[in-house]
């Protein structure tokens, strides 16, 4: 299982899925910023931002990645899933969501982190322990078909990186 970033750039584009599907996919913020500094292009959101995804068909194997979140304590990444506020810690004990193994993403140079740091808070957002690198990269993906996805930086300050595979 090899994870491949889906945008290219923009706020639309199209993949094929794993079974050769034409899938189209918006985004209401642009894919311009460079993905842990390794050429994917991904979204950059600002505190107070929500960053959501729609799909032409529902995605089975969607994962979301955050980078440059863990850098401070006080940030953090809400996940909605078709409509659905996410709780990760749930979605992750009921083998509906799994944290990515470095070894399945295509960028070796990328720091992967875990719930053993932190990045998972109590109440299932990714969070930041001030204490990771700036490119310390959480990714998370679903055992479910997603029709949309929202991403949310409910921090007061400051900003990350996000990118869907």
């Amino acid at each position: 299982m090899a994870l491949n970033a889906i945008t290219s750039g923009g706020t639309s584009g199209s993949f094929a899925d794993g079974n050769g599907t034409n899938i189209t996919w918006t985004s209401t913020l642009d894919h311009g910023f460079s993905f842990t500094g390794y050429g994917i292009t991904a979204a950059n959101i600002r505190a107070g931002e929500t960053n959501t995804y729609t799909f032409s068909a529902p995605v089975d194997g969607l994962a979301v990645g955050v980078v440059g979140l863990m850098l401070e304590s006080n940030e953090n990444a809400n996940i909605i899933v078709n409509g659905v506020d996410a709780n990760l810690n749930t979605l992750i004990a009921n083998g509906q969501a799994q944290i990515v193994d470095s070894s399945f993403y295509n960028d070796p140079g990328v720091s992967m982190v875990g719930t053993g740091l932190g990045v998972i808070n109590a109440a299932g957002d990714i969070a930041g322990t001030g204490g990771a690198n700036s490119q310390a990269t959480l990714i998370v993906s679903f055992n479910f078909p997603v029709s949309s996805l929202s991403i949310q930086n409910t921090s007061s300050i400051n900003n990350f990186i996000q990118d869907i595979f």
